[in-house]
């Protein structure tokens, strides 16, 4: 497994370490807005890995592991909390609507992630890779 910096490569597989939901939460579709994440949950983006080998408008999936930490029960007191909410402003059920659908915004579903199908999947490819292929020749006349 290649590592780059918070990205892996496994194969086709491209995996993300996500730190927190701030970083992913621009970029999550509306009806992901209020999924909950716990800490080590893997999701996967279908088609958004690293290009097949020899087929490069074909791509891998994309899984992004979740480490989340959460705070202690009671770990501030109600101005802190306070101050808290004001700085991440008013949750309203509107917030990813504003984000438009274009070259930066791309709109996925995240899938529950399954080592064992994306295993099969490489081994399709492996034997695909492995098998003789034949070459045509000229028939003597």
């Amino acid at each position: 497994m290649e590592r780059l910096g918070f990205w892996r490569r496994r194969g086709a597989a491209l995996l993300l370490r996500s730190r927190g939901a701030a970083s992913v939460k621009a970029h999550l579709p509306a009806r992901a807005a209020f999924d909950i994440f716990k800490a080590g949950s893997i999701k996967g983006v279908r088609g958004e890995g690293m290009p097949i080998y020899r087929n490069p408008l074909e791509k891998g999936n994309l899984y992004i592991k979740f480490d989340v930490e959460f705070p202690e029960n009671h770990f501030a007191g109600r101005e802190a909390l306070q101050a808290i909410e004001v700085f991440l402003g008013e949750q309203r059920s509107d917030d990813f609507e504003q984000w438009s659908v274009g070259d930066s915004v791309d709109v996925v579903d995240l899938l529950d992630y399954d080592p064992s199908s994306q295993n099969r999947r490489q081994e399709a490819y492996h034997e695909d890779e492995q098998q003789p292929r034949g070459s045509v020749e000229c028939a003597h006349q």
